[in-house]
C-alpha cells in the first residue's frame, strides 16, 4: 500500500497562478490508501497531472507536478499561508505609478499629474508604509514624484491647470475632488510619518478644501465630485464617497479638529451632509463612511457601527474574499445594482479590491485581526497575489484587458488596498 496525494485543475482557469500558495482554482483530492498495481495508471492518465516515482517501494510517497512547474502540496481549503511578498508588491506599484505619471493622458502641466482614484490616490497612501514594512529607507522615484505632485497642487492651488476644464461644471467637479484627494494624501502622510501637529503642506491643503465645500444650498457641507458615469468612484453616487474621504482627512490629520471656529464650523456642516445622506447609499459609500467614523466622531451611532460591521460581513464569500460588485447593494433600494456599459456581466466573485478594501476599513473599524473572519480574508489575499506582486481588481463598468494600461486600473487599486489590508493585520 502507499499513500497517493493528486491534485488536478480545471480545464479554464480566468485567472494567474499566485506566487506563494494557490487553491482557489484547484481541487484537492482526499489523502487516501489505494493499491499502486491496480490503480497507478488511472491516475497517469488523468488529464493535467504528470506523476513522479520516487520508488516503488512500499509506503512510497508519490508526488505529482502540475504542467505549470510549480508543485502543489495537497492544502486543506482553510489551511493558512505564511506570507506574501513585500517587495513584489513594492515593484508593482512603482511600476504603474511611474506608468500612469508619464502617460500624457494624466498629464495636468508643470510634471504634475491627476492623482486618479484607482492609481496614484490609493498608491500614494500605501507606498510610505510598504517601504517602511520592507525596511526600505531610500524612497522610490515613483513614490517621491507622486508625494511632489500633489504638494505642488496643493501650494500652487487656485493657479494650476484643473483637471478637466472643457467645462464650467466640470471646472467645478475637478477643482473640489482634487481639495478631497489632496487633504486625504497629506493627512494620511502626516498620521504615517507619526507627526505630532499638522504639517504645514497639509494645513495648506485643508484650506483648499474648506474653500471648495459648498456652503449652502441643496448640497451644504458636501463638494461637487468628478461625474463621468464610471463607478465606483467617479460618478454620482460617489459625491457621497469623496465627502466621507473628505470627513477621513479631517480626522486623521494630527490635532486638526476643532483648530479654529471655522474648522469646527465647517466639520459640523461635514457631519449633517453626510448623516442626513448616509441611510441611502450603497454599501461600498456606507464602507467608507465607517471608515470616516473611526478617525472623526459623530458621523455612526455604536448601533450604526455594529450593524454596518455584520452587513459587510454577510458579503463576505466562503473562499474567505469579497467582490467588489457585491458592495454595490442598497438597502433602500433592493433592486439597485451596478450595469456595466457593454452589457456584460458583472464578476461576483472574490477579487483583490473588494477584500483588500473590506479588511482595511473592518480593521480601522475595530475588528481584531484575529477574528476568524478577519483571517479567512487574510489568507485568500496572501493565496491570491499574482506573480507580477500584484492582485487582481474587476471593472464595474465593462469587460476589460487585463494587460493594457486602462485594464490595470483595478489592479492598481486593488494591489493598493490589499497592501493596506494586510499591513493592518501586521501580516509577517
Amino acid at each position: 500500500m502507499v499513500i497517493l496525494c493528486v491534485c488536478f485543475r480545471q480545464a479554464e482557469s480566468r485567472r494567474s497562478l499566485p506566487t506563494k500558495a494557490f487553491k482557489p482554482k484547484w481541487h484537492f483530492w482526499a489523502t487516501r490508501p489505494i493499491r499502486i498495481e491496480n490503480n497507478l495508471s488511472r491516475f497517469q492518465e488523468r488529464e493535467g497531472v504528470a506523476v513522479l516515482l520516487n520508488s516503488l517501494k512500499t509506503s512510497l510517497a508519490i508526488s505529482f507536478l502540475f504542467l505549470s512547474g510549480m508543485s502543489c502540496s495537497c492544502l486543506g481549503q482553510d489551511q493558512e499561508v505564511s506570507t506574501w511578498n513585500k517587495e513584489k508588491a513594492a515593484e508593482y506599484l512603482d511600476s504603474r505609478a511611474e506608468t500612469w505619471l508619464e502617460w500624457e493622458s494624466s498629464n495636468r502641466g508643470n510634471d504634475t499629474s491627476c492623482v486618479a482614484c484607482h492609481t496614484g490616490q490609493p498608491y500614494a497612501m500605501a507606498r510610505h508604509l510598504l517601504r517602511i514594512a520592507n525596511g526600505t529607507v531610500a524612497i522610490s522615484n515613483a513614490e517621491k514624484k507622486t508625494i511632489a505632485g500633489v504638494k505642488l497642487r496643493v501650494k500652487d492651488f487656485d493657479s494650476v491647470t484643473y483637471y478637466y476644464e472643457f467645462s464650467d461644471k466640470k471646472i467645478a467637479e475637478s477643482r473640489a475632488t482634487e481639495a478631497i484627494q489632496n487633504a486625504l494624501i497629506c493627512a494620511t502622510l502626516d498620521s504615517q510619518n507619526g507627526l505630532k501637529n499638522v504639517s504645514e503642506v497639509t494645513l495648506i491643503a485643508m484650506d483648499n478644501l474648506w474653500k471648495a465645500q459648498e456652503t449652502s444650498g441643496a448640497n451644504k457641507g458636501g463638494w461637487s465630485w468628478l461625474d463621468f458615469e464610471l463607478e465606483p468612484w467617479e460618478s454620482s453616487d460617489a459625491q457621497f464617497h469623496g465627502a466621507a474621504m473628505a470627513a477621513s482627512a479631517v480626522g486623521i490629520a494630527p490635532k486638526y479638529v476643532n483648530r479654529n471656529a471655522k474648522v469646527t464650523e465647517r466639520t459640523e456642516m461635514l457631519r449633517e451632509y453626510l448623516t442626513s445622506r448616509y441611510e441611502r447609499q450603497h454599501l461600498h459609500n456606507k464602507m467608507e463612511m465607517l471608515l470616516a467614523a473611526s478617525r472623526l466622531d459623530g458621523l455612526l451611532t455604536d448601533d450604526q457601527k455594529r450593524r454596518l460591521i455584520d452587513l459587510v460581513f454577510a458579503r463576505q464569500k466562503t473562499d474567505g474574499g469579497w467582490s467588489l460588485v457585491s458592495l454595490g447593494s442598497k438597502t433602500t433600494n433592493p433592486d439597485f445594482k451596478w450595469k456595466r456599459k457593454d452589457n456584460s456581466d458583472q464578476i461576483d466573485e472574490s477579487d483583490g479590491y473588494g477584500t483588500g478594501y473590506a479588511v482595511y476599513v473592518l480593521r480601522n473599524a475595530g475588528v481584531a485581526s484575529d477574528d476568524q473572519r478577519i483571517g479567512k480574508a487574510v489568507n485568500w489575499l496572501k493565496t491570491n497575489q499574482l506573480a507580477d506582486g500584484n492582485w487582481r481588481g474587476n471593472s464595474l463598468n465593462k469587460k476589460r484587458n487585463a494587460s493594457t494600461n486602462i485594464g490595470k486600473f483595478m489592479d492598481d487599486a486593488a494591489t493598493a488596498y490589499a497592501v493596506l489590508a494586510l499591513l493592518e493585520t501586521q501580516s509577517p
